[in-house]
């Protein structure tokens, strides 16, 4: 019975630490959003205060943490995280907890249900501590598959309305503000954020980096690659865009079609 009450308090810490973890991120955005503003007011003479609270023990313990995990896996979570849009503004050091709160929580939830420590109840423990240790993982790439074909959808569409609007005499950031405030979808949202980001004084390599790192897919690397050498290099951003939509849907078509396939073998 102290066993199971031991791990009963360690389910309850767990469920608290998961809690923490989506409510603590909707704080850091608020907070985030009225640092943005007072940034943004200064040169107004507005004076806008966001203070942070004390760092309760979740935060104390995620720190903690941080510190004994590998920097190349934090780095991992980090760039899917951006790329499946940063989902309840969860950090890779939060999303390791969450990992890690799931194997505590779901082997408690099967020792409190069968109430009994038996060899069934240890596999049953296992099996649940693998499954909290995955199940985010399983979340996390769902969400990432989900956004990279939306952006594969959306992409080749939105690259030649730029292409045009280019062709009839708009500068590049010119014509993806004017398409992007107009057209729906996560490609022209996003393309219409870097050139805001430019326009704030974010430089025009960074800004597309910055992209690159929110929106998943080998064609929106190609594409954006491509429009950053055609700004460095003075190259026209038209014919480059038409060029690398027009090797993507060859590229797509020859797989549905399974001449790639066919070539290999």
């Amino acid at each position: 019975m102290t066993l199971i009450a031991i791990m009963v308090v360690l389910a309850c810490a767990g469920a608290v630490c998961a809690a923490y973890l989506l409510l603590h991120s909707r704080t850091r955005r608020l907070t985030a959003l009225i640092q943005e503003l007072e940034g943004q007011a200064g040169s107004h003479g507005a004076v806008l205060t966001a203070q942070a609270g004390p760092m309760g023990p979740a935060a104390r313990a995620l720190g903690g943490l941080q510190r004994f995990m590998p920097a190349a896996l934090l780095n991992a979570y980090a760039e899917k995280l951006g790329w499946a849009g940063r989902p309840y503004g969860l950090d890779a050091v939060q999303f390791a907890g969450l990992k890690l709160a799931g194997v505590v929580l779901l082997p408690t939830l099967v020792l409190v249900a069968l109430a009994d420590l038996t060899a069934e109840t240890l596999s049953g423990m296992v099996l649940g501590a693998a499954v909290g240790f995955f199940l985010p993982d399983v979340w996390l790439g769902g969400r990432l598959t989900a956004r990279r074909r939306q952006v594969e959808q959306e992409l080749p569409l939105f690259a030649d309305l730029v292409a045009t609007a280019v062709e009839a005499g708009l500068s590049l950031s010119e014509a993806v503000r004017r398409i992007g405030a107009d057209a729906p979808g996560l490609v022209p949202r996003e393309f219409f954020r870097a050139v805001q980001e430019m326009a704030a004084g974010k430089s025009r390599m960074q800004a597309w980096r910055d992209l690159m790192e929110r929106l998943p897919g080998d064609d929106l690397r190609t594409i954006v690659t491509a429009i950053m050498q055609a700004e460095q290099y003075g190259t026209s951003v038209a014919d480059l865009l038409r060029y690398q939509v027009q090797q993507i849907r060859t590229f797509k078509e020859a797989i549905h079609s399974g001449k790639i396939l066919v070539d290999l073998v």
